[in-house]
Order: C-alpha cells, then structure tokens, then sequence
C-alpha cells in the first residue's frame, strides 16, 4: 500500500515537472517567434484564406465544410492545408480553390510553409485549439496578413482571437462566431460533401441493385477500441433487424480489413474502397448507425435518420457527445451505461428501439 502511494506521488510529480518543462519551452518560443504587439486586422481585396485542418481528422474537415461554402460566397479564396485522409473530403469540393496535404516530417513543413508565404494570404484561420513550439514557428513561416484562432489571446501572432468555451455546445456555435467576426450576416453551418459523376455512378448501380427496399448502413467500428461494436453484438443486431423488418437489407461500411474478420454476416459488404464512395453510400442509404466517429458527421451532411452510438463521458466541462454529436432532428444517440463501460455494452434491444422510432418519424 505504502508502495502505491508513493508510485502514485511520483507520477503526480512528474505530470507536474512535463507541463512546467512545455510552458517554459512555450514561453521561450513565444519570446522568439511570437509578435512584440498585435498587428492590425484589415483584409485586402484579394480576399485569400488558408484554413489550416491539418489534423487529419476526416469529421472534423467535414464540419468545417460550412466555412469553406460560407467564405467563398462571402468572396473569399479559400485554400485548405489537409492532412492525407481527411483532404479526401473535399477533393471535389467546388468551394475549395486549392488543398495542400501537410508534410508529416517537420523540417519539409517549414519548407512547406515558406512555400505556402509566397501566396500571401490575407488570412489564416488556425482551427486547432492547442499550440505548441513548432505550431508558433510554423504559423511564422506562413507569414500571412493576418491570422484568426480560438482562445489565443495570449500570443500577438493571432491578431483576431476568438474567445469561446462552449464545452456544452454544438461546434457549429464556434463556427456561427467566427463568421459573425467576419462581418457575415447569412450564412448556415449545414456540412458540404461532393463526390465525384464516377463515384455516384458506381455506387447508384450497387445501390440498385440491392433488392430490398429500404437499406441501412452500419459502421461498426471507430478509430478507439472503446467505441467499437464487438462481432457478437454485430450479428445480433443484424440478426434482430432482418427478425422485425421484412423489406430491410444492411450495409456494412469501414475498415475492410476489420469487417472482412468478422465471421457469418448476413449483410452486404460495402464493395469499394474509397471514402468517397462510403459517403454516396451514407446518402442514398435510409438510416445510419455507428459509433461516434467520423461517419455521424458524413450522415449529419444529409440529415440521414442516425442512430450514434456514444460512450458517457464528460471530461470536466467539456461534453463530448454534445460538441460533436450529430446535432440534428432525426438522430439518436444512445449511451452507454457510464464512462466505464465501451460501447459493445450497448444494449442491441436499445438500438432497435430507437430505429422504430425514427422509422415512424421519416
């Protein structure tokens, strides 16, 4: 018992000694990088954004898709720095006028940034919420006019910051308040997915030829272990949709590695490899259900009637489940028991329960 204590001790000590050691390194890079003052906000006529969604985080890029469409009608031109995944999302997006996908190694991103200065960009929106050393150079680099984050007030670098702590709210309100501090007075926050003739045709003709009438699309498994349906729990559910509906025929979407493992399922195995066409599917399907990952968003794109699947957690202020929920009419989310419990514990009865209900509802 002693031992644990101390063990315990220790650890609490060096968390303590880590963030101390990134503040102070922070802080140096801050006096080396950052502004002396805060320059002044004025945009040219050029009117040229960069928005930077080098997260690789394909559903955070498919929210942001309303502020691509918004600026651009607003007469900006508006380029994305993407990371190697999520890019995929708006290869064919009409409003985007150029992606770059972010080098990984970072000495060629700073190369890449002196690149992406030659463009001399009025704006760069900054939608990450956190900052680092590197991040401070890296923005440097890019030497743009002016550039816009959330929760930056701290650094001169970013000459408009927005202050917002909506950790219990959709983020779209986010997005609502940074084009309000653009000055835009309609706009919305509905997600913008295009896909390309090709794609739509390919998938129109698997679609189909499906001979039931009414399809439901069930993505399995997220990128944490936490929120993935487990196979049991798979072939149930299936099982239990086929027992009560007659005319419906089910979907399987994902990590073909990972869905081709799962063993004696009765659906339909998407047969493309692409997102673009896991996105045609999700459209032209009738319901969704996953797990809370990047999917919710592509079905929230179309306002698919969606059954999420979310683990109970609440991490201080900050709910999960609200800021990226799926934030429409005809979606549920259901949870689980607590944050103790991975979403393989849900309850297959639950989610039937929830789809009859949205079946009357649509």
């Amino acid at each position: 018992m002693e031992n644990k204590k101390k063990f315990a001790k220790l650890r609490a000590l060096n968390r303590q000694r880590n963030y101390l050691m990134k503040a102070l390194r922070l802080n140096i890079a801050r006096w080396i990088w950052d502004h002396r003052s805060k320059r002044d906000f004025s945009i040219s006529e050029s009117r040229s954004v960069l928005f930077l969604r080098d997260d690789d985080k394909i559903g955070d890029m498919v929210v942001s898709t309303s502020l691509f469409r918004e600026f651009r009608r607003e007469g900006f031109l508006v380029d994305v720095l993407a990371g190697k995944n999520n890019s995929k999302i708006i290869e064919c997006n009409p409003y985007v006028n150029d992606f770059f996908v972010v080098e990984k190694d970072n000495k060629r991103k700073l190369a890449q940034a002196k690149i992406l200065a030659n463009k001399k960009y009025d704006v760069v929106v900054d939608m990450g919420d956190k900052i680092s050393p590197f991040h401070l150079l890296f923005l440097k680099k890019l030497n743009a006019k002016n550039v816009v984050g959330f929760n930056k007030n701290g650094f001169n670098i970013y000459n408009k910051s927005l202050d917002y702590l909506g950790y219990d709210a959709h983020i779209t309100e986010r997005y609502n308040l940074l084009m309000k501090s653009f000055g835009f007075r309609r706009f919305n926050t509905d997600y913008d997915i295009h896909v390309n003739d090709e794609v739509c045709n390919d998938v129109s003709d698997f679609m189909n030829k499906i001979e039931y009438s009414y399809k439901i699309v069930l993505n399995p498994f997220a990128a944490d272990v936490r929120r993935d349906m487990s196979p049991e729990q798979i072939n149930l559910l299936i099982s239990k949709i086929k027992i009560r509906w007659s005319d419906v025929e089910v979907i399987l979407v994902g990590d073909p590695l990972r869905i081709n493992k799962l063993d004696c399922i009765n659906a339909i195995v998407n047969p493309f490899t692409s997102l673009a066409s896991a996105c045609e599917i999700i459209r032209l399907a009738d319901m969704i259900i996953s797990p809370d990952t990047a999917i919710v968003h592509i079905a929230a794109t179309w306002k698919k009637p969606l059954i999420g699947l979310y683990g109970n957690d609440i991490h201080g202020e900050y709910i999960n489940s609200i800021v990226w929920g799926p934030g429409y009419d005809l979606a549920r989310q259901i949870y689980t028991q607590d944050k103790y419990h991975t979403v393989s514990t849900i309850d297959v009865d639950d989610i039937i329960l929830s789809m009859n209900e949205l079946m009357l509802l649509h």
